[in-house]
């Protein structure tokens, strides 16, 4: 009875969201791949029918998001849920956007208020899959809260947490993965315009890109990988532009150290007064077996932002450029909604995203790249990246460099633009790159290093006057490092060769062959694969993150290249039975049953992260997540995309894996603007209800 009554609250509460959107206005269209076309009359009842496409194909994953909005992931994922739930409550989320939420454009409101919509008309036709009870019906402001939270986490935040309660300095990260790049009429053989995104995401998980075709009757159709939980693409085409957003990595994190008064712990420094700590009781749900533990974590809150105390009794306030507003995704819905470049460029000056490069293309033949991230102006006498003193307002910033002030690049000489998470002073053609401008040294911005992928892109096109479009496309399909690599794998693959053979003899068989290895990320190649399960030792053994270890700044010694080798060996041996087995034998894209042999290492332009399993292969978990090509002109566009796996994650589905093939192959699928010809080959036509 009890359970009755619940499936009808989530009915009649879905009905209310929904009463000004009818379904009936809404019509999917499912193409042959399962990509979801969805036409409406408004922006808002598209959102609404996306959000249901999506749970059709993925719906854990959209409500495991939307549990961080209303702090009950420890309800599901347990310890690690629960830390998610401290963390959002840790950054006042909830208080920011209920104070703010009112503010922001009402037509974001709308869009993000249908795709609430739609999530709770879904849930309430589906009970079974809702595994929280409670969570239903979602509002514009749940949705908005999870995306402040998830914004904030995207810059660090949480590992930032993670080094403060440890006593650590933090250090930015740096992926290895996403390619973005684009070339005008100066630089294309048919004086077109040609735009690659590549973004190098997880590939399984809870977070995954899912391709789909928005249209409405008020201007929007756009085709793109969203999120789940997300109601507009983050890599997206339209007929008039599109863009890619590679990581980028500025220094939007600041963790100070309070001066606590002696007499009174709740007190601290600040210009020579006393301010009292805001000591709050976080409350957290963690499921542990069938049982729901309650517990509470204390945290604080002063000038700076939230503050927490050390594993050594310390107070350490953190100060998040990614946690002073809210909105920051309506800066992509209006990226999404612009009709060339000065629009564009409008929605990037007022948008909220705290990062991301973004390299732009359009029909009218322009090409732009931009760092956009929220920066903080802060005070040049102080080292903005160890602790600073949280006793004086000298280190309290307020206010963000200017647009105008970010490296960026409109329509170069050279004709193509380029960002593979790279320095941004290395965007274009040589002698027109930004130069280091006043956020060089309190940025972060220097953080960034350059990469083999944007050295191995450089040289590619350096020798070419004009390019063609599959000599454009081949570029993202490359799968050679540089010649000149200052890179971690060919520095790790030397430092294996150099071993003497003499001096380690139970390893001289395997040294023989890296001696012989041309490092490559070709299937044919017998070598590679001996050298990555060495790879993978190093990286697990000298623990380093991402930008030490691809920048060459992790500890090491012979010894530890050594046993590197030994392990490869014995991993080799034990499961392959040799040590010159091909890469086409070891290195796979794996989803359910399916395995399928892909090429590619990491830091090739086709970068290929994997990770050793038992038996003795290496599963891919990075890769081209979502892959679209665009070819320009007056007349519009022509464009072709590819999913790393396909684009339902439901095992019983046909397209839970029928790109798998083609993706492995370097083939795509064509992208569809015109409802006539979507209609013509579809898969199947209905509402969402």
């Amino acid at each position: 009875m009890r359970f009755c009554l619940l499936i009808l609250l989530l009915g009649i509460c879905a009905f209310n969201l929904s009463a000004q959107l009818n379904p009936e206005n809404i019509t999917i269209v499912r193409d042959s791949f399962g990509v979801p076309h969805i036409y409406a009359p408004t922006d808002a009842e598209v959102a609404y029918g996306l959000a249901w496409a999506h749970s059709e194909d993925d719906f854990p994953s959209i409500f495991q998001l939307m549990l961080i909005g209303k702090h009950r992931q420890g309800e599901l994922l347990g310890a690690d849920g629960a830390k998610t739930d401290f963390f959002a409550q840790y950054l006042k989320a909830e208080e920011r956007v209920d104070k703010n939420y009112d503010k922001l454009p009402a037509s974001y409101r709308k869009l993000i208020e249908g795709y609430a919509a739609g999530v709770n008309a879904y849930a309430a036709a589906h009970p079974k899959e809702v595994k929280v009870k409670g969570v239903f019906p979602l509002t514009g402001k749940d949705l908005e809260k999870t995306y402040s939270i998830v914004i904030c986490a995207l810059t660090g935040a949480p590992m930032a947490i993670g080094a403060v309660l440890e006593g650590k300095n933090y250090e930015s990260a740096v992926s290895v993965g996403s390619n973005g790049f684009a070339a005008n009429s100066k630089f294309t053989a048919d004086g077109r315009t040609y735009l690659v995104n590549d973004p190098h995401w997880l590939i399984d998980g809870p977070i995954t890109f899912y391709e789909c075709h928005l249209h409405s009757d008020e201007g929007w159709n756009i085709s793109g990988g969203v999120y789940p939980g997300i109601p507009m693409p983050a890599n997206a085409l339209t007929p008039n532009l599109g863009w890619n957003l590679p990581f980028n990595f500025p220094d939007l994190i600041d963790i100070y150290e309070l001066e606590i008064n002696p007499e009174n712990k709740h007190q601290y420094k600040f210009d020579d007064k006393w301010l009292d700590l805001e000591v709050r009781k976080i409350p957290l749900k963690v499921k542990m077996g069938f049982l729901k533990l309650k517990v509470k974590k204390k945290a604080y809150w002063t000038v700076y932002g939230p503050a927490i105390e050390t594993n050594d009794g310390k107070i350490m306030a953190t100060r998040f450029a990614a946690n002073q507003e809210i909105g920051a995704l309506n800066q992509l819905y209006e990226m999404g909604k612009s009709k060339n470049l000065s629009e564009f460029k409008q929605a990037v000056k007022n948008g909220k995203m705290p990062l991301f490069n973004i390299v732009y293309a359009d029909k009218e033949d322009n090409i732009f790249y931009i760092y956009k991230a929220l920066i903080p102006k802060r005070n040049p006498d102080y080292n903005w990246q160890k602790a600073l003193p949280g006793n004086t307002s000298k280190t309290l910033w307020t206010e963000f460099l200017a647009y105008e002030d970010l490296p960026q690049v409109t329509n170069p000489e050279s004709g193509y633009i380029y960002n593979m998470n790279s320095s941004p002073y290395f965007c274009t053609g040589e002698n027109e790159c930004p130069e280091h401008g006043p956020y060089h040294k309190t940025g972060g911005i220097y953080i960034d290093p350059e990469n083999d992928r944007s050295v191995r892109f450089r040289e590619l096109v350096g020798g070419i006057d004009k390019i063609d479009y599959p000599t454009f496309k081949s570029l993202k399909y490359d799968i050679e490092y540089p010649e000149k690599s200052d890179g971690a794998f060919d520095f790790t693959l030397q430092k294996m060769q150099q071993l003497d053979k003499k001096k380690y003899p139970k390893i001289a068989d395997a040294l023989a062959h890296l001696k012989a290895c041309k490092l490559d990320g070709h299937l044919e190649n017998k070598h590679t694969a001996l050298y990555l399960f060495a790879l993978g030792y190093l990286f697990e053994k000298v623990d380093a993150n991402k930008r030490t270890f691809i920048m060459n700044g992790f500890p090491y010694d012979e010894e530890l290249f050594a046993d590197a080798v030994a392990h490869a060996k014995k991993v080799m041996l034990k499961h392959h039975g040799r040590l010159d087995v091909p890469l086409s034998k070891v290195q796979f894209l794996v989803r359910g049953d399916k395995k399928v042999a892909i090429p590619g290492l990491p830091q090739n332009l086709n970068s290929v992260e994997g990770e050793a399993t038992k038996d003795g292969l290496i599963k891919v978990y990075r890769n081209s997540s979502f892959l679209q090509f665009a070819k320009y002109s007056k007349d519009g566009i022509e464009a072709e995309s590819i999913h790393t796996y396909g684009n339902s994650k439901r095992h019983d589905s046909q397209h839970y894996d029928d790109q798998m093939e083609m993706h492995s192959e370097f083939k795509t699928k064509k992208v569809i603007f015109d409802k006539e010809q979507v209609l013509k080959k579809a898969e199947s036509i209905y509402h969402p209800q």
